[in-house]
């Protein structure tokens, strides 16, 4: 078997694409703006089918090599599987990780804090948490409904687009399990109707009294399926372009 490179040059493309996004970020500064977090680079495709065996994948920040499980357990009360679903480098350097995961009917994208441990990487729950619209019960034993809009960001995350990125994610497999259409409830003074309407949601404003109406028909993939599949936005290194890498999630 030929020996898998794990350290190769940036081609000219990369490179273009490479300066490309900082000068967007440069942009958003002088327009007072946070710089936004930016997806790593993926390994490349011999060695990312290697970790996939391993039941993992590899990145790139710069020169570090950052190899993270593709299914870590979190503890929700119980322990339950944390899909990987993306890994981001924020404006300040800290490494980001995108997880999803399923339990007491809940569906939800976790931040985990990603750093240097001894011999390996180590994740930490970041408490952020996207929630798409399903029940779940609440200590007094009483079902309450959870929205897209029930989330909870740092103030250090916010408008950096990583609660763009997770709520996209969990509306589209909203979506996907629904044919296409997701609708929800919230509040009018909620601070998120921007957010939506840049999903492509079509808000109604009168509809219900207190509250606006949510609703979006669109395309949809099976792949958006959370619990079958990672969807993993990443630098390609063939291309330098960021894209959407698919990996069906082994049980």
């Amino acid at each position: 078997m030929p020996e898998i490179k794990t350290n190769w040059k940036r081609t000219p493309k990369t490179s273009k694409f490479d300066r490309a996004r900082v000068n967007r970020n440069k942009n958003r500064k002088k327009k007072g703006k946070k710089p936004l977090a930016m997806p790593l680079e993926i390994a490349s495709k011999a060695e990312r089918e290697k970790a996939l065996k391993e039941g993992k994948m590899v990145f790139l920040d710069g020169e570090k090599r950052i190899e993270l499980p593709l299914v870590s357990k979190f503890d929700y009360g119980i322990m339950t599987n944390a899909f990987l679903q993306g890994v981001y480098k924020t404006p300040k350097g800290k490494i980001i990780a995108l997880r999803s995961f399923s339990s007491f009917g809940i569906k939800c994208i976790v931040l985990f804090s990603v750093s240097k441990g001894k011999n390996s990487y180590a994740e930490k729950v970041i408490k952020t948490s996207i929630f798409s619209g399903k029940h779940y019960m609440d200590n007094k034993s009483n079902f309450k409904r959870v929205n897209l809009p029930h989330m909870k960001i740092p103030r250090r995350l916010r408008k950096i687009g990583l609660g763009l990125k997770a709520v996209s994610k969990t509306e589209r497999e909203q979506r996907a399990l629904n044919e296409g259409k997701y609708g929800f409830l919230m509040n009018k003074h909620s601070p998120f109707s921007g957010l939506f309407e840049k999903l492509g949601y079509k808000l109604d404003y009168e509809s219900f009294r207190g509250f606006i109406s949510a609703q979006k028909k669109g395309k949809h993939q099976p792949k958006d399926d959370l619990n079958k599949f990672h969807r993993i936005e990443a630098i390609d290194p063939k291309t330098g372009k960021a894209k959407i890498f698919t990996f069906k999630i082994q049980n």
